[in-house]
């Protein structure tokens, strides 16, 4: 007898903000400060953007999908940094993100 169970599948940027504590419009709105910092200019950040992305299945536009690579990299750069050291995140450091070989969005850091 095969018994099917059901596996519910959360989507990674609602794991990804439980992991930080954030709220969809704390996260949205860090995602479009990296945004505008990349130079890529302003972007709306209201709570339904998140809604969309992780519940209706919209894919984020190209610059925002490299936004939140660039701000999920420096969020968890600045949770590892030390004290007593300089910091890995201070302002004169960029990200730039990029994709790897293997199709994967991934951010390289230049002092």
């Amino acid at each position: 007898m095969i018994t099917a169970t059901a596996v519910q599948h959360t989507h990674p940027l609602t794991r990804l903000m439980a992991r930080h504590g954030l709220t969809a419009a704390a996260y949205l709105k860090r995602v479009a400060d990296r945004h505008r910092a990349l130079g890529f200019g302003a972007m709306a950040h209201r709570k339904e953007k998140a809604t969309r992305w992780t519940r209706e299945g919209v894919t984020p536009e190209r610059t925002a999908l490299l936004a939140i690579a660039a701000s999920t990299a420096s969020t968890s750069l600045t949770s590892t940094a030390t004290a007593g050291r300089a910091s890995c995140c201070s302002p004169s450091m960029t990200t730039r993100p990029f994709l790897s070989r293997r199709g994967r969005w991934r951010v390289r850091s230049h002092h």
